[in-house]
């Protein structure tokens, strides 16, 4: 943009404005050419995706209606298209348009209709006096705006609700405004990322009581009455069991179990809250088994999703693990550890509700049905 300056009062103003409308055409870029593009787009994803969602999702609360994210990229994405082949800007969600047409009083798509053929009239006809407009006022209009976006009731909900997140928001305001939109947005991408493994790293776990008034088991830091199961601890990993977290995840259980004291023959492993477990994960898993059943402490599994049924597949899971130590619910479990039997042998007998689990497979129409059933 060229800037010229009024010699009497050295008014910033605008400049010349290109007259006419976009052409529509393919672009012309060679190879090399589109090397170095490919790096600018990408940063242009990221910066259109995070202000862009940003901005939707705030004007959409303010207005009181409900954002369809994937409508919002669709429409992003075929307006880039048309960019693309007139030779146009990036489209995007801009905080500053966004505001402008926020308190203009604009609630409908119309106004974006309008918008476009006042500029299109603007680029046509009126590129000549709007040379003289003073940057001064666009800036002011733009300031006064962008004001108006600007809501300090989040930064105290957030330092209410996650120290970590508020200070986040923190440091992407000032990267944004030190380094720039792009780098900006990029440590906050960085350091949010940092946190999300940081918590899959070490998630947290808790152990599952009788607590007075609820009904099953629940968290004992519920209340302080809360009580356990006699020779049984009753654990929750409230996170994926991943290579990532594996062996966290073995050290955790143990300091439980040594915790609880003896003597605890039983621990039941309560899998709702795990949400996803890949081959190490199960390696951790096989390996807790082993060395429970050294220490004479046998594990059972209670509330198990749908994809664990892969679980044993291809381990030796199943020497520790067989159907009848599966259950559907964890009040179940602990019924069935309770009438325990002993074989000849010596080993412990389940009588267990989910005996074919591991074994049945999803049915065409969604419903499980296992192998008795099928016979």
């Amino acid at each position: 943009m060229h800037f010229l300056a009024d010699a009497s009062f050295e008014v910033a103003l605008v400049g010349n404005v290109p007259a006419g409308l976009p052409h529509i055409g393919l672009p012309q870029v060679e190879y090399h050419a589109g090397q170095g593009l490919l790096v600018g787009a990408l940063g242009l994803v990221i910066v259109s995706f995070t202000s862009g969602m940003l901005t939707a999702r705030s004007m959409a609360a303010r207005a009181g209606q409900t954002l369809n994210p994937n409508q919002e990229m669709w429409a992003i994405g075929a307006a880039n298209l048309a960019a693309g082949l007139s030779g146009s800007f990036a489209i995007t969600g801009a905080d500053s348009r966004t505001a402008v047409n926020f308190t203009s009083g604009n609630k409908t798509q119309l106004s974006s209709i309008f918008a476009a053929l006042a500029t299109a009239a603007v680029a046509a006809w009126l590129s000549v006096p709007l040379a003289y407009l003073p940057v001064s006022a666009l800036a002011a209009v733009l300031i006064f705006s962008a004001a108006q976006l600007m809501d300090f009731s989040t930064y105290k909900e957030l330092l209410k609700m996650d120290p970590f997140e508020f200070r986040l928001s923190l440091l992407t305001t000032a990267g944004v405004l030190a380094l720039g939109v792009l780098p900006g947005v990029a440590v906050a991408i960085l350091f949010a990322l940092i946190a999300i493994l940081i918590k899959i790293y070490k998630p947290d776990d808790t152990i599952l009581a009788q607590v007075p008034g609820l009904e099953g088991f629940n968290d004992m830091s519920l209340s302080d009455e809360a009580v356990t199961v006699p020779g049984m601890v009753i654990w929750r990993f409230e996170g994926p069991l991943v290579f990532f977290n594996a062996d966290y995840f073995k050290s955790r259980a143990h300091e439980v179990i040594d915790a609880a004291g003896p003597p605890t023959h039983w621990f039941v492993l309560s899998l709702e809250s795990i949400s996803q477990i890949d081959a190490t994960g199960v390696k951790a898993l096989e390996d807790l088994c082993r060395e429970l059943d050294a220490q004479n402490v046998s594990v059972v599994l209670a509330r198990p999703k749908t994809f664990m049924r892969k679980l044993r597949r291809g381990t030796s899971l199943g020497d520790f693990l067989s159907g009848d130590r599966v259950f559907p619910t964890i009040v179940s479990a602990v019924e069935a550890i309770r009438e325990v039997k002993v074989d000849d042998t010596g080993r412990s007998l389940l009588e267990g509700s989910f005996k074919s689990f591991y074994d049945s497979k999803p049915s065409a129409n969604g419903v499980d049905k296992t192998n008795e059933e099928k016979a």
